[in-house]
């Protein structure tokens, strides 16, 4: 162990060395303060905050006090923990190092042992016993003739212990009861816990036992599956059935018809989801329907792989094959939403790869960067090519949307910042003049921002000579700052699977600054800031609306972020932090196997017939008789631009061919939509919006409004279109009002 854990006032002769066992337990102990100081940050933050907010003047609400939390775990945590690692020994002396990290232990010991007593005792003990078996399945702890003596105890006692708390935090995935009652319910849950526990206990990289890599000892059967593997996760990716969810494909939808109409994002084309994200699908053919499934598909194709090569990169052996297929089929394409509800992913596409694919881009970048480094330069990355290509997958992450942006920055920032730091240094003892490392550190550090102002110099040039208007850079980060102020908020279950993100956070943050420690130079330490990165940064989806289903969605990004903590691990000397990572992890692989193959609902998903593509439409829920009838009788047609306003805020349905099999689709507008796509937003903004649509399209359109699920404030919407267009004829019945809307002036 490092030096700081020796007592040096054994030597001023005043205090007699402790206990052999005394040693031990602390050497095993030690690497736990750093989780534990991360759980402080979140204890006392919701503890304090809340009355430092209010002392401030603001109200300290509760989405503001998670705000709050969650920032402190970027800009305070790391700066505690290096203090902590570095400066306090300088400072004030190992023994008080020890001390302040003995604290911060108490507080994890106290905090567990809180929560096992306030009425969880049998979630505890089924925690405790599954962390024994991966434990012995892992061969981590030994049973038999091979049980573990007293010497030994002091190591295992701690990793128990992180593995106890790890599975206890993985059974909040399971939202909508107890895990423990919901998994013991059914035999098949039974039986998918035991081999989701056996694959991601033998199949992880448990440092201990790291055997070579996949591309080292493998079978010609091993490597036939695999590629069969692959087959299957990319065949799955192009399903077409049961993939429509129509609420959330009309946000992708909608602004794909206002393209192929004439409009143009960032000016009369409103795009919650995106620029790249929305022209690339827009350009593909076929309908928006067709084009968008195709779109959506490959993108889940590309991430099935990454993903899969990620996972099946940490180990040799048919158990880690097993995990790797497992774990990608599970998390990527399905969302298990209550005990009844199971979800194919690919409904919900801003919840899956089409959000998230540059970070899987990104961390895949960065763990092969490292592995050519070590394979060819000795462990520094070459930083021409590190610096050029990882700028450009940037780029191409901040194009593609506002919140792929964000997540993207944090990963490329974090870890192209440690990578100038140690390159500097090397720089520095290779005998280069400080002038030429500082010119050097100072255009890597300015060719991202360079080559952005660059690209957004050109757009403004491009949108002059085409529209004739600059585009109006407000519509790229205004959704991400609607929902980042609190719209659609739900507040954390401070019991529930947060936990869950919360282990991984302490996990892959242990790990960096172990790193750090260690050997601030290491060249692991550039791919492993990268994967905080991602981990605090992906989080914020979480914080921003805390339904369980959304950090189902995060599984499979985050799980592709520790397998690239995990490759760039391997190889070091073993560490007892090490172990604690590689045992707090198999909870995290296991249970959304379980989740998903444990479902009432999965064989159900897996013998679903698919349709042919060109009758991928037919999904799309159909219009309700009586409003075609009404549409009909005024004049109405699949042709005529048409908007909805109801509740749900959804785009028309389908309109009914004559045999009822297929689906018509209104594919113009005269309105961006679906509606919902301005509606949430100001009134100033909706204003903006309606005058440029005006502008762009000069026409009307048919405005369909249900009055028994109108949306909140639909009053005052219609009659903000009053500045715009007026209505030349109007028609009801039942429940269904559609009006003709004709422009009144051009803007």
């Amino acid at each position: 162990m490092s030096e700081v854990l020796q007592p040096s006032h054994v030597a001023a002769g005043y205090m007699r060395p402790p206990p052999a066992w005394v040693r031990a337990a602390w050497a095993g102990l030690e690497p736990l303060w750093i989780a534990s100081l991360a759980l402080a940050f979140v204890i006392w933050g919701y503890r304090w905050l809340p009355d430092l907010i209010q002392l401030f003047g603001r109200a300290g609400r509760t989405e503001t006090v998670e705000w709050a939390v969650y920032l402190s775990l970027l800009f305070g945590f790391p700066v505690v923990a290096v203090f902590i690692a570095f400066g306090l020994p300088r400072l004030a002396g190992r023994q008080t190092l020890r001390i302040v990290k003995a604290a911060l232990l108490l507080l994890t010991a106290f905090s567990s042992l809180s929560f096992a007593v306030r009425g969880r005792l049998g979630v505890v003990l089924a925690a405790l016993a599954l962390a024994l078996a991966s434990l012995v399945v892992a061969g981590t702890l030994r049973t038999g003739r091979g049980r573990l003596t007293t010497r030994e105890l002091p190591n295992a006692l701690p990793l128990i212990f992180v593995s106890s708390v790890s599975w206890l935090s993985a059974g909040g995935l399971v939202s909508w009861e107890s895990s423990v009652e919901w998994a013991v319910a059914s035999p098949i849950r039974i039986v998918a816990g035991i081999l989701a526990l056996m694959i991601a206990a033998r199949g992880l990289s448990f440092v201990s036992d790291v055997v070579g890599g996949v591309g080292e000892g493998v079978s010609r059967a091993e490597r036939i599956a695999g590629i069969a593997a692959v087959v299957i996760l990319v065949g799955f990716s192009f399903r077409t059935t049961p993939v429509v969810e129509f609420y959330h494909w009309g946000f992708y939808i909608g602004p794909i018809e206002g393209l192929r109409q004439g409009g143009w994002l960032l000016r009369d084309t409103p795009s919650q989801y995106g620029f790249l994200s929305i022209l690339l699908p827009a350009a593909l053919p076929g309908n928006a329907w067709q084009s968008f499934w195709a779109f959506q598909s490959i993108v889940y194709a590309v991430v099935a792989v990454i993903m899969f090569r990620g996972i099946r990169a940490l180990k040799a052996g048919p158990a880690n094959l097993l995990l790797a297929f497992f774990v990608t089929f599970t998390a990527l394409f399905f969302r298990p939403r209550d005990a009844e509800l199971l979800l194919p992913a690919q409904m919900t596409p801003s919840g899956g790869p089409v959000r998230f694919i540059w970070c899987f881009v990104l961390l895949a970048f960065l763990v092969h960067e490292y592995r050519l480094s070590v394979a060819h330069s000795g462990g520094a990355p070459r930083h021409r090519e590190f610096v050029v290509r990882g700028n450009a997958i940037w780029l191409a992450a901040v194009l593609w949307s506002f919140e792929s942006a964000i997540y993207c920055s944090a990963i490329w920032f974090a870890a192209c910042a440690v990578y100038l730091a140690q390159a500097g240094a090397n720089w520095r003892d290779a005998g280069a003049p400080p002038g030429r490392i500082a010119m050097r550190i100072g255009a890597a550090t300015a060719a991202p921002f360079v080559v952005l102002a660059a690209v957004i110099g050109a757009t403004i040039l491009a949108y002059r000579l085409t529209v004739g208007e600059v585009p109006d850079f407000t519509g790229y980060f205004e959704y991400g700052l609607l929902y980042s102020r609190g719209f659609g908020s739900l507040p954390v279950d401070v019991s529930g699977s947060v936990w869950y993100l919360l282990v991984l956070f302490f996990a892959v943050s242990t790990a960096v600054i172990s790193f750090a420690v260690n050997d601030v130079r290491d060249p692991r330490l550039v791919a492993a800031a990268g994967v905080w990165g991602a981990v605090w940064s992906l989080a914020s989806y979480f914080v921003s609306r805390s339904h369980p289903v959304n950090l189902l969605s995060l599984i499979p990004p985050l799980l592709f972020a520790v397998a690239v903590l995990l490759a760039v691990m391997r190889g070091q000397q073993v560490s007892p932090w090490h172990r604690y990572v590689g045992a707090a992890m198999v909870p995290v692989f296991a249970m959304p196997i379980v989740l998903t193959l444990g479902h009432a609902g999965f064989a159900e998903q897996l013998v679903t017939p698919q349709l042919p593509a060109a009758r991928f439409t037919e999904q799309v829920p159909p219009m309700e008789p009586d409003l075609q009838q009404l549409l009909r009788a005024q004049g109405a047609n699949p042709n005529d631009p048409v908007v909805l306003i109801a509740d749900g805020r959804l785009m028309l349905p389908g309109w009914r061919s004559s045999d009822g099999t297929t689906r018509m689709m209104s594919e113009k507008s005269w309105l961006p939509k679906p509606y919902e796509i301005i509606g949430s937003l100001s009134s100033g903004r909706r204003q903006a919006y309606l005058d440029r649509s005006l502008g762009r399209f000069r026409s009307g359109g048919w405005l369909v409004h249900d009055t028994a699920r109108s949306m909140g404030k639909a009053d005052q919407h219609i009659a903000q279109l009053a500045s715009t267009h007026r209505i030349l004829r109007t028609a009801a019945s039942g429940p269904w009002l559609v009006s003709w809307y004709a422009p009144v002036r051009s803007r």
